[in-house]
């Protein structure tokens, strides 16, 4: 079993057997079937399917204030069969079992990307890099008095959700395995801070908080042309030669920096 990234391609395959004509997959999400796709194929040669696209379509990962872990159970069953529709005996099976993740590998971890890229259990956000221990490489930075939940995920594909409280600083014996610091930040400077939720690369919720101040611009869209303003022999001094018409609103754009010193930023634009 494996937890794939369903943001990047997935890849199914096997052997066709001794007489094949068809190749037929057949996959089942959460139990029920919800695709079959047959395809010509000849004997020894192999029966790739690609299935990430579609097992996509049936996980949606929402916020609404509670984490819940979005997860599917994905069974792909690889058959081969001789009549050219796949239809009759199969001459091979073969079945692959895996748990879909909303998440997604970069290039230099390779093809099929599995959760979370390395060994688990583990916590399902980003590491330090430049970590010297075992103790080092997960950090949250939060408000003090602030609560919240981190993802992981351990031994058997299971995806969760940690919780930890408003006066904690780290997380030591959970399910992921690995110390979590909690870094506490004081931002009352600029107000309580503001908490970004997104779906990270491995699928998960994660919580951002961004400590600085917030700048919020907005842009608009419009044309002019000249006009005349010469009333006689004078003009009106209130009146700008410029007249704006056609006007539309644009983008409303929101710039929220994080800790100091940092190049990390969030930016949003809204039509």
């Amino acid at each position: 079993m494996a937890a794939i990234a369903l943001r990047s391609p997935q890849y199914k395959y096997a052997t066709a057997g001794t007489g094949a004509n068809s190749a037929k997959i057949t996959i089942s999400i959460d139990g029920t079937i919800e695709y079959t796709l047959v395809k010509s194929a000849t004997a020894g040669a192999n029966m790739l399917w690609e299935i990430a696209e579609l097992c996509r379509d049936f996980i949606n990962v929402t916020y609404d204030g509670s984490y819940t872990a979005e997860t599917l159970a994905i069974i792909s069953t690889l058959t081969s069969h001789a009549s050219t529709d796949g239809s009759g005996t199969a001459l091979t099976t073969s079945t692959i079992t895996d748990v879909g993740y909303n998440g997604y590998g970069t290039f230099t971890e390779g093809s099929n990307p599995t959760v979370p890229f390395g060994s688990r259990p583990t916590w399902l956000i980003s590491g330090d890099p430049n970590h010297t221990g075992i103790n080092d490489i997960f950090y949250i930075y939060v408000p003090y008095n602030v609560s919240g939940q981190v993802p992981y995920i351990i031994a058997n594909e299971t995806m969760g959700y940690q919780s930890y409280g408003s006066a904690d600083l780290d997380i030591v014996g959970s399910p992921a395995g690995v110390k979590m610091n909690i870094v506490r930040v004081d931002c009352t400077k600029y107000g309580q801070g503001h908490k970004i939720t997104f779906v990270n690369k491995f699928g998960a919720l994660q919580d951002l908080w961004f400590f600085l101040k917030s700048v919020n611009t907005t842009t608009k869209r419009q044309e002019q042309f000249q006009r005349n303003i010469i009333n006689g022999t004078s003009y009106d001094v209130f009146t700008h030669t410029k007249q704006v018409f056609n006007t539309k609103p644009g983008q409303f754009f929101s710039e929220m920096r994080s800790l100091p010193n940092s190049e990390m930023f969030y930016s949003a634009a809204v039509e």
